[in-house]
């Protein structure tokens, strides 16, 4: 592309992990990533919910200010407003939120986020291809629905649908949402690496952090190639989650043991 996207620095940049498979509450934390702290009535206290679902908050800090989008919303109805109780992080500080595909597991705590927030005209920016009826059918024939989210309810919730396909800047320029990504290798089968590099022309990408879709039999195969790309791009920190599946997983661990990060409902991961 001829002309760049071009995005305003920030100070720092937290991601929350809100939603996902999988949680450890005794990992401990590091330099970059902040486990959900332990507490001596842990027991006797609201829990942290992981699901087949996934859903992250960015913070971004400028100049004094911090501001919030949300990135998907997991599967259930009130997971992620569980865990956003139990982080204590406040629905009420999003400026935005963001949806990445219009698949059920990324999309299903939608309406209860935006009942919680209110009629406020909440910006939703997604693909107009989201609203599509979508199933998967797996070789053995099995198949399951993955419904789009509904148009009428978001409406009655009073959301501000921004479907775009091209990029998208929020937070006043800080926060680039690609939009719909080329495909451009012949392993990846909808999913490309380097699109975000080609928008902004930054070569040096720094982390990582989302899911990766290569669980299952359909997308095992193509294992291999992908990590060696992973590999070839470099990122300092890789923290990959949802729908990557463990054997992938395992393989990033062991190609990239100085960049993995393993992921956790309530960890929050610091860049700054």
């Amino acid at each position: 592309m001829s002309e760049h996207v071009t995005l305003l620095p920030v100070d720092s940049a937290d991601v929350t992990i809100l939603v996902d498979n999988s949680l450890d509450i005794l990992m401990p934390s590091d330099e970059v990533a902040h486990r959900a702290p332990l507490h001596y009535n842990w027991s006797e206290r609201e829990q942290l919910i992981a699901e087949h679902g996934y859903s992250l908050l960015l913070t971004v800090q400028r100049e004094g200010r911090s501001e919030s989008v949300l990135y998907d919303a997991g599967l259930g109805r009130n997971t992620v407003l569980h865990n956003m109780d139990v982080l204590e992080v406040q629905a009420n500080d999003l400026r935005a939120v963001i949806l990445s595909h219009g698949h059920a597991d990324h999309h299903g705590g939608l309406e209860g986020i935006f009942q919680r927030i209110g009629r406020r005209k909440m910006p939703l920016v997604l693909h107009p291809d989201v609203w599509h009826e979508r199933r998967v059918v797996f070789p053995t024939g099995n198949e399951i629905s993955m419904p789009p989210p509904s148009h009428a309810d978001l409406d009655r919730e009073g959301v501000a649908i921004i479907e775009e396909r091209g990029p998208s800047l929020l937070l006043d320029g800080t926060v680039l949402v690609t939009g719909q990504v080329e495909r451009v290798t012949g392993f990846e089968k909808g999913f490309p690496l380097r699109h975000a590099q080609r928008l902004t022309g930054i070569d040096k990408i720094h982390a990582f952090v989302g899911g990766l879709h290569l669980t299952g039999g359909i997308f095992e195969p193509i294992i291999p190639p992908t990590i060696a790309e992973l590999a070839a791009i470099g990122p300092a920190i890789i923290v990959p989650g949802h729908c990557t599946g463990w054997k992938a997983t395992h393989e990033i661990a062991r190609s990239l043991p100085g960049a993995y990060v393993q992921t956790s409902v309530g960890t929050r991961l610091h860049f700054g």
